[in-house]
């Protein structure tokens, strides 16, 4: 969310904000187009363990990142979510799937 302060000015960086979104349109066409990430596009993606779906605005994931200093990790909003394929892709980037928070619960 950006922000249009009293001097009429907007908090946030919108470039940002649009390069994000041009890469997001971009994979969406081609996810609608039938075309899957790759095996070396989802090699570069960070793998999200011990990860759970939770509720906020958006559905977001929470998990662990391997390497990363943060015990739990929270991604931006998930846009395309393909647990049965290992992999979701959020706002700003793809991430591959570990096991889910309760795959060791009995079911």
């Amino acid at each position: 969310m950006f922000t249009l302060n009293e001097s009429g000015r907007l908090d946030g960086d919108l470039l940002e904000e649009a390069v994000l979104l041009e890469a997001l349109a971009a994979d969406l066409r081609r996810l609608a187009a039938g075309d899957m990430p790759s095996e070396e596009n989802l090699a570069a993606a960070p793998v999200l363990s011990n990860w759970q779906k939770i509720s906020l605005p958006q559905p977001r994931l929470a998990g662990k990142v391997p390497g990363r200093e943060a015990p739990m990790t929270l991604t931006s909003g998930v846009w395309v979510y393909a647990p049965a394929h290992g992999w979701v892709r959020t706002m700003s980037r793809f991430y591959r799937l570990g096991l889910p928070a309760d795959a060791g619960r009995p079911q």
